[in-house]
């Protein structure tokens, strides 16, 4: 298993409004042990959904998720995110 450490912009999204004029935004960051980036990814962005249900019943938009593997020692190295468009290397 690998560690990952996973950071996920975030917003919520209210009723007639767009990500701009909701003003609330959401970084989570978080490490965890995973035998993929996928299944890291997976996990937080549920930790994520369930955490902000608890705070507010406003469903919750990801903008972007980073997916970086930690190694001891080492600069950490980021893992594309295949479900985005947009790579990171």
């Amino acid at each position: 298993m690998n560690r990952y450490r996973v950071t996920a912009i975030a917003h919520r999204r209210c009723a007639g409004s767009t990500a701009g004029e909701a003003g609330s935004g959401i970084v989570h960051v978080e490490t965890v042990r995973a035998e993929d980036a996928g299944f890291a990814r997976d996990l937080v962005l549920v930790r994520l959904h369930a955490e902000s249900a608890l705070v507010s019943p406003a469903p919750v938009g990801v903008d972007a998720v980073l997916v970086e593997r930690v190694r001891w020692g080492r600069a950490p190295v980021r893992e594309l995110d295949r479900r985005r468009v947009v790579a990171l290397r």
